[in-house]
């Protein structure tokens, strides 16, 4: 038997190229709203809520528990300062101390790593195309 009185889920919100930073937003219902812009957290301006996380969402509002959700951009890679970023507005909002160092640290060390994984591709792709010959087809219609 949980005896729970309010349930916090977390989700990604899917980026595209490298995302240098990384706001938290919410979802929550009306009574939430104020509580949680206290913290200066701005509500998600659209979306839906899917997998797992919606079922519970579900389950908590349902059960009659203050329920809500915190969304920040993430990539297609672990994305440690995404969650340091949601772990920063939890401290501020349970008045926790949790030291998240050690993700920014992680999260800057991957995107190094993908930065150089990068360039060593494009030196890969650039020696693989061949020098001209100096034979091509150069007889365009005018």
């Amino acid at each position: 038997d949980v005896r729970a009185k309010e349930i916090v889920i977390f989700q990604g919100i899917p980026q595209r190229g490298i995302v240098e930073e990384y706001p938290v937003y919410y979802a929550a219902e009306e009574g939430m709203v104020e509580t949680l812009e206290s913290f200066g957290i701005s509500k998600v301006e659209k979306g839906i809520i899917v997998g797992p996380e919606a079922t519970v969402l579900n389950e908590a509002l349902t059960n009659r528990l203050k329920a809500f959700a915190l969304f920040t951009p993430v990539l297609e890679i672990p994305t440690p300062e995404g969650a340091a970023s949601i772990l920063t507005v939890l401290s501020k909002i349970y008045e926790l101390k949790i030291d998240t160092t050690s993700l920014i640290k992680q999260g800057k060390e991957i995107k190094a790593k993908m930065l150089e994984l990068a360039q060593k591709a494009q030196q890969y792709q650039q020696q693989q195309q061949l020098p001209p010959t100096g034979k091509e087809y150069t007889g365009y219609f005018q």
